[in-house]
């Protein structure tokens, strides 16, 4: 099982109606929605409906998920809650990027946040990924409640720390930089999306040449060299169809 973990993006205040987490009387997605049904101001959507206009590329990589890692769940964390992808989901007016400390404990508080994350990582589970840029990881303090012994990978704009289970992928990595070579354009929500679609990749070509993957689960460092290796970056990136891939989100 993979647990995927994707930072609520950035919605500008679109024409549709939308909601403030911070002066919403209600601390849950239900409550909220309940609401706008009443007023008659809802089209019930998804969250992965309403935040793939965002991350364009996110069907493709949930396609390719299902194929190679198959037995994974994404949860999207959002001013709003820690939402499924199959949640229901309505447009919300804060950004991440906006706010500060002091907001983003508010509305983790108020919204019981890192309390469903918590519960999350006490679920069976091999893998994390968490795409979150490193204000939310450090807001959420991931790395205080993740277990020692699971590997998890950690994409953001910056984050680094000291620990042998967790690896990190930044805008400065050499794997960012391969993707900077093909685009000159790369947002980190860009680097979201071609990560996950790489571990994807990743995964699938593992389990082609019948790796033991039960044990890279239980060695975080051999599932992290053998994920990022040479030879496996280079197989992949040469691919094909790859740059056409890559050039669809510059």
């Amino acid at each position: 099982m993979f647990l995927i973990f994707i930072e609520g993006p950035c919605i500008k205040r679109p024409s549709d109606i939308y909601i403030s987490a911070i002066r919403s009387p209600y601390d849950n997605i239900y409550d909220i929605l309940g609401d706008l049904r009443r007023e008659g101001n809802y089209t019930p959507r998804t969250a992965f409906s309403i935040f793939s206009e965002i991350y364009t590329k996110l069907p493709r990589v949930y396609s390719l998920l299902k194929s190679s890692i198959k037995d994974f769940k994404i949860f999207f964390i959002t001013p709003i809650g820690v939402l499924t992808d199959k949640d229901p989901a309505v447009y919300y007016e804060e950004c991440f990027a906006d706010l500060s400390q002091t907001e983003m404990d508010q509305i983790f508080t108020k919204f019981k946040t890192r309390e469903k994350i918590y519960d999350i990582l006490e679920e069976h589970y091999d893998v994390s990924i968490f795409c979150l840029s490193s204000k939310l990881i450090k807001s959420l303090d991931v790395e205080f409640y993740y277990p020692t012994s699971r590997p998890a990978l950690m994409i953001s704009d910056s984050y680094i720390a000291d620990r042998r289970n967790f690896y990190y992928i930044t805008m400065n990595h050499f794997f960012a930089s391969k993707l900077k070579k093909i685009y000159t354009k790369l947002s980190l929500y860009d680097l979201y999306q071609l990560a996950l679609e790489y571990i994807a990749k990743a995964m699938d070509n593992l389990k082609k040449r019948d790796y033991d993957l039960r044990y890279l689960y239980s060695h975080p460092q051999d599932l992290f060299q053998t994920l990022f290796s040479p030879t496996l970056l280079n197989k992949i990136f040469s691919e094909p169809k790859q740059g056409k891939i890559f050039k669809y989100l510059a």
